[in-house]
This record gives C-alpha cells, structure tokens and sequence, in this order.
C-alpha cells in the first residue's frame, strides 16, 4: 500500500518554534498584547479547533495510543485517515519527558506527530498545547484535561501540508477548586474583525470536574464588545453565547461569574477590518449642462473578487445632484444616478464605504446652447423684384449669456444664401444673407409665403427657429 506523505526531520520543527517553548517560559506583558495569542490561522494553516466537554475519570491511563502527561492531568489522543481511505490511531512511542511525546501513525521507525502541553498559568493563565507535524495526511489531535473534562480537537484536512499548534489558550483551567463550582470559557475564533461575532462557550463543572447537577446560571460581562447578560448550562454543564465586537480594535475580554467560584476570562483580539476594494464609474463621464449620468459602484473584499452584499455608501457631489447613499446588491454592485446642474465645469462624484478610501470619478459638464431666436430684416419682399434679406440668430446658455462657437445652420425654401454654415462669435451672434432673384419669385402668386430656418445641433442638444417671409 503506497501512502503520500510530506516527512521532515523534527530538528527542523523544533527550529521553527519561538526559542522560549524549548527553553524557559519568557513571555511578554500579557495585558499589552493586542494580538492573536493561540497562534491558529485556520485560514492558511487549515487547522480547526474544537472544544467538547465529557466525564472523566480524574487521572488519565495510559495506553499504547494515549499519551499521558503533566502528572496524569492531560492525555492526547490522534486518529488519521490517509489518501486510500484507510483509518487509525496513531501509536505513542515510548515516552521521555513529563510535558512531552511523540506519536507514529505507520511506521514506528517514522515519528509523525510531536505534542507538548506547558504549564502557562504564570504567564496568561492557561496551558498551552504546542505540536508539529510532518505529514499531509488527514488527522484529529484530541487533548483532553481530565481534571475539568474538557477537551480540545485540532483537525488537519486531507492533503495539507499540517501546519504547527501554539495554542497558548488551549486551557484556561489552572485554577480548579476541588470544592466549588468552576467554570471555563473558550472563544471561537478568538481573532475577529470589528463588527464581527465569536462563538463563547461556556463548561461549568463541580468540584469533582464532573457537569452540575442542574442547570446553572452563568453571568457574562463583555468589554470592547456586546453578549448576553447571563445564560443557563445544560445537562452537560455546557452553554453558549455570541459575542459581537464593536467598532473599536482592541484586545476584549468576556467574563464569566458562576456562584462565588473564581471568575473565568477569555481574550478576542479585534483588529481592524480589511482593507476592502470600491470602484467607481460614470457613463457618459462627459456630459451637457443638466444632463444626466448613470454612476456604477461596485464593492469587493479585500481579495478584490468577493462581492460586499448590503454595504452602504455614502455619496457626495458638486455641480450636481446625487442620493445621497445607497446600498449594494448581491453581487455588491449598486447604481445610482447624477444629474448636473446648470454651471459647466468639471464636477467630482465621490463615493465613501467604510474600509477604504474615498473613490472619486469626474464628470466633465459642457456648458451647452438652449436658447436660439433667428430674426429677419424684412418680413415682406417683392415679386419679380431681386430681394435681399438678412438673417440673423443669437444663441444663448441656459443663464441667458451669449454662447460663442455653436455652429449654426441656414435654411431656405425659396433664393440663394450666402453661407449656410456660421459659427456663432462672441455675442452668440451668426448670420447669413438670402438673395431671390426676379426668376424665383414672379411664379409665385402673390400673397404666398416662403420659410427660412437656422438649426443648431450641438452635444447631442438640437435647437432650431424659423421665420416665414410673404411675397407680394
């Protein structure tokens, strides 16, 4: 039976841990630690921890797959599961310290697994699991404490290089009465962003380390964040509670009081939120005076390729209007339109989602023509007779100021213009002479009428005058 598994030299793993777990404990201030103390990032090391609570014997016996250590108080069991599907346990090799042991799953010439448990209660209040292990293959490391009954499991997936343990919060247990209630408290995940949730669990046990008879009322308090005022344990002495931290970033602590046993603490470290992704943009980004624009927003997480569903933004704009926020949809885009005002310029839409940065898209606004009145010097040419008529058209904004440089069209249904194409100057003024000549006019009959017209077409405005002109 072949078996694929990654193997190192444990020389190698032990250079790979802090110096201070293979020597003396030297840890920093506790209190001044606003970090992820466990050491888990089940994220990239693929590890997942699980707490359970059980009846126990008091002492723990050692077997040829059980590791017994710190005087009897803890054992530490594996059970693993290779490429083929094949199960087992993993056997403890003959053990030479007190805290520590080593484990192999098929060959006992090949140690797999190493796993110490260190008395911590000087240095935060906790014993500390540390193990490293040199396989790919599927395991569950289960320690269990078997003075409180509780236990932890540590899970590796299938085909994961195992990342190493240094849970420094694995057991919060170093002050158990042997005649009161105690009571133990585990978050998960213990690292948490602002505005995110953990899972508290709660295990009361007897004086004896066995559940309550009866469920026990259990009182939280929570800083730097919000959780029930108490809860009641179950036939297990066991309860649960979430935990929702603020806005602030911080090292939190939860509480628990249970009778006049000693309070139980547990720290979340609450870091700040990710560093997320907002895109901007605006269609058409050119635009006339009081023409409209359709501005998209598309929100994503720090990945850049996870969408932020029900987000709101904030928006602020100048030389225009605009919601002022809106929310984004499942697909954590939203849509949102501007409308700009009748001041041309360059105007700014500027988006702001909690996170990031503000994003900001500029809109270019056209000043635009929307007033044309085309005037003639006469009104009344005729028949027979060469005529002449001058034509004349003033264009102004929407402010009723001369709009210089529009491109003005003439035409005419009867006679000769001198130009049917003017550019308007600087008083918004362009103009054009219409000669009709004898020959056009003596068919006409006479009370008949003729129309001139100027048309302007410019950034998708049109505007357009017309005048009518009687023979006689």
């Amino acid at each position: 039976m072949s078996r694929f598994r990654i193997v190192w030299g444990f020389a190698l793993i032990f250079g790979l841990l802090p110096a201070w777990t293979r020597a003396q404990l030297v840890v920093p201030d506790w209190e001044q630690q606003a970090v992820h103390r466990d050491g888990l990032d089940p994220a990239t090391a693929g590890l997942k921890t699980v707490v359970k609570g059980a009846k126990t014997t008091g002492i723990c016996d050692s077997e040829e797959t059980k590791l017994c250590l710190n005087d009897g108080r803890f054992s530490v069991e594996v059970t693993w599961v290779d490429f083929e599907g094949n199960a087992g346990s993993g056997t403890a090799a003959v053990q030479q310290v007190e805290n520590s042991g080593l484990f192999w799953f098929f060959d006992d010439g090949n140690w797999e697994l190493l796993v110490k448990i260190l008395d911590g209660c000087g240095a935060n209040g906790h014993f500390w699991v540390y193990s490293a292990a040199t396989t790919n293959v599927e395991y569950v490391l289960k320690v269990t404490d078997h003075m409180t009954g509780i236990a932890k499991e540590y899970h590796n997936p299938l085909g994961h290089a195992s990342a190493a343990v240094t849970d420094s919060l694995a057991f919060p247990t170093c002050q158990v009465s042997e005649h009161t209630a105690n009571v133990f408290l585990f978050a998960n995940p213990s690292t948490l962003t602002v505005g995110e949730s953990a899972r508290i669990t709660i295990i009361a046990r007897d004086g004896n380390g066995q559940p309550p008879v009866g469920p026990q009322r259990v009182r939280l308090v929570a800083d730097l964040g919000d959780i029930a005022d108490e809860v009641l344990t179950d036939d297990l002495g066991e309860a649960e509670a979430i935990y929702t931290a603020g806005e602030l970033p911080g090292f939190g602590r939860v509480s628990a009081f249970l009778g006049d046993s000693p309070p139980a603490e547990v720290g979340l470290s609450i870091q700040e939120r990710e560093r997320t992704q907002l895109l901007v943009f605006a269609s058409p980004s050119i635009l006339p005076t009081n023409g409209e624009a359709t501005i998209t927003l598309i929100a994503r997480d720090a990945d850049g390729f996870s969408p932020l569903a029900g987000e709101r933004i904030r928006l602020v704009a100048d030389l225009g209007e605009i919601e002022s926020e809106v929310f984004t949809d499942s697909n954590g885009e939203a849509v949102v339109q501007f409308r700009a005002g009748s001041l041309p310029g360059f105007g700014h839409v500027t988006a702001i989602l909690p996170g990031t940065d503000p994003r900001t898209v500029g809109i270019d606004i056209l000043s635009v023509p929307e007033g044309l009145l085309l005037t003639v010097d006469r009104h009344v040419i005729q028949r027979g007779v060469e005529e002449t008529v001058q034509l004349e058209v003033r264009v102004s904004d929407a402010l009723g100021n001369p709009f210089s440089g529009a491109l003005v069209q003439f035409f005419s249904e009867l006679g000769t213009l001198d130009t049917t194409l003017d550019f308007t100057n600087s008083q918004g003024v362009a103009s054009s002479t219409l000669v009709v000549q004898p020959f056009e006019s003596e068919g006409i009959p006479e009370g008949d009428d003729f129309t001139v017209t100027a048309i302007v077409v410019r950034d998708g405005v049109v505007l357009q005058d017309a005048f009518v002109i009687t023979v006689f």
